[in-house]
């Protein structure tokens, strides 16, 4: 294997179903073997009822910053659309992080799923009132951190009279805008923000390496330069989950989750439907789809070198919280790209 000189950030990713000391553990193991970054699952209840725990990230990312030295930390993926994130509640909580730990906090944000947002005051809009939420809400949160005087946001959504933010952050964070579809895209390098998307290949959200590759990243560059922003200044951060079973063990296993790969899975409320009547409509093809098989760590040295290509800045692997796991992600992966 030749060596790497690539820029390329490797970061790792872990779901909202591990148990919140756990997850912290494994972030601090993932700074002491020095990898870029960490993206934390940000959910109310897990995406299934077999996941048993949904910690609160906020409280998480905070232990796991003081727990830590150098590794950047966000939730993957926030959504201040209202309801159960109000856009002026996470200007605070971002600010406080950043606040106290300088550059080390990254903010992602989305529209949500369901399962996580149809039980608070503003139930499920629509994507395209989502989407608009989102973008006034991020308008907010941007300018309760710069403003100096009291705000009055004149907003569709979040009107608000007379409001300070009295913590500022010492430096605005990153705010990474996930995006799953072309759409999105473009609306994300048009607004300027940085861009994070899923290799993720379920029946609502068609996301592929090629797909990628083709679509979402060319769309937000498209949209960066619509903006007249340079794209080379935006990051560019993809993540996607590997698995070195053979097909036929990965199959036995993947029932249990397969319901998130369901057409209407973002507007399925309930974890317990998840896990039982969505599952059943995904067929075994449909699975297959999901992840990208390897057959060696060259393998997955060779799909990471092709999405870097792509012209994607950072690359994040849902590892889990298996330590050995990360080691390893972090002795093959990491290592090539870092030496």
């Amino acid at each position: 294997m030749t060596q790497n000189t690539s820029p390329l950030k490797i970061s790792i990713g872990f779901g909202e179903a591990e148990g919140a000391s756990v997850v912290r553990d494994r972030v601090l193991l993932a700074d002491k073997l020095g990898f870029h970054g960490v993206w934390i699952a940000d959910h109310f209840m897990p995406w299934f009822h077999s996941g048993k725990n949904s910690p609160f990230v906020w409280s998480l990312i905070a232990s796991c910053l003081e727990s830590t030295k150098n590794i950047k930390i966000g939730p993957c993926v926030t959504t201040p659309i209202g309801g159960r994130d109000h856009p002026a509640l996470i200007a605070q909580a971002s600010a406080t992080i950043e606040n106290m730990y300088p550059g080390r906090f990254r903010l992602s944000v989305g529209t949500g799923e369901a399962v996580n947002e149809a039980r608070f005051s503003m139930g499920w809009p629509s994507l395209k009132e989502r989407t608009e939420r989102l973008v006034e809400g991020l308008d907010l949160i941007k300018e309760l951190w710069a403003s100096d005087e009291f705000v009055k946001h004149d907003g569709k959504y979040f009107p608000m009279n007379d409001v300070f933010l009295y913590t500022k952050p010492k430096q605005p964070p990153p705010i990474y805008f996930s995006c799953l579809g072309p759409k999105s895209a473009y609306l994300a390098g048009e607004l300027g923000y940085d861009l994070l998307t899923l290799i993720v290949n379920g029946s609502d959200v068609g996301v592929t390496v090629q797909r990628c590759g083709d679509v979402i990243i060319p769309k937000f560059v498209a949209g960066v330069k619509s903006a007249g922003s340079d794209p080379k200044s935006k990051q560019k951060v993809v993540g996607l989950s590997l698995s070195f079973d053979s097909k036929e063990k990965f199959l036995s296993n993947a029932r249990n989750s397969a319901g998130y790969y369901a057409r209407g899975a973002l507007d399925e409320p309930d974890p317990r439907e998840m896990a039982t009547r969505k599952s059943g409509s995904v067929t075994d093809e449909d699975l297959l789809k999901e992840y990208v098989y390897c057959s060696s760590w060259d393998d997955a040295i060779d799909v990471t070198k092709k999405i870097e290509e792509m012209g994607a800045t950072e690359v994040f692997f849902w590892t889990g919280t298996d330590p050995d796991l990360i080691t390893k992600y972090a002795e093959k992966i990491l290592r090539y790209f870092t030496s």
